[in-house]
């Protein structure tokens, strides 16, 4: 997501404070699940799976968690570009806390 992302933050020339943090948090989530996956491996991704199981997650999940970064990048109407303090403060929060939360659930 992280390459996405800059991407396409390169692409429409969109450096704002909401980019750059969106991208943050986004781009450090992926990674730190990434490295969760190699401390604590869940079972049950370890399966085999069928040919249609392997690209359902596309068009039902990740096409559309992606559509908000576009949505950002792109600067579409209503998208954010300039964050209150108070609004980073408590995505930032949330972030950490969900973060928290995922280690704990599979450690």
């Amino acid at each position: 997501m992280v390459f996405y992302l800059s991407g396409m933050m390169i692409y429409f020339n969109n450096y704002s404070h909401g980019a750059f943090l969106y991208t943050a948090l986004h781009g450090t989530y992926g990674v730190f699940w990434y490295f969760k996956d190699l401390v604590f491996p869940d079972p049950s991704f370890r399966r085999l799976c069928t040919v249609a199981s392997w690209f359902m997650p596309f068009p039902i999940a990740l096409i559309p968690y992606s559509l908000p970064g576009y949505w950002m990048m792109s600067r579409s109407e209503g998208a954010i570009q300039q964050p209150s303090a108070e609004r980073t403060f408590v995505a930032v929060l949330l972030f950490i806390y969900g973060l928290v939360f995922v280690m704990l659930t599979d450690a």
